[in-house]
């Protein structure tokens, strides 16, 4: 007989730590490619730190979408009218 599939609950996580270790991790890596842009360009590899450095980039532009959705969801949770520029 088969066992009935457990019911999940959604993570109560808005993802902004996430995205904030995110964004140390490659704000360090990039640290770390452009002080070995010499042994990068022996490689032909400098393109490691552009990645890093977009990949940082990125990581800032989701963080303000995630604290902005975060704020969205604790306004809805608590179950207020959104205030300020935006607020209907």
């Amino acid at each position: 007989m088969a066992q009935p599939d457990p019911v999940l609950e959604p993570v109560d996580d808005d993802g902004v730590a996430a995205t904030t270790v995110g964004i140390v991790i490659w704000a360090v890596a990039a640290v770390a490619c452009l002080l070995g842009r010499e042994q990068l360009a022996e490689r032909d590899a400098q393109w490691w730190v552009w990645t890093c450095l977009a990949g940082a980039l990125y990581g800032v532009a989701m963080l303000a979408f995630m604290r902005r959705r975060a704020q969205a969801y604790r306004v809805h949770r608590e179950g207020a009218e959104p205030s300020g520029p935006g607020g209907r």
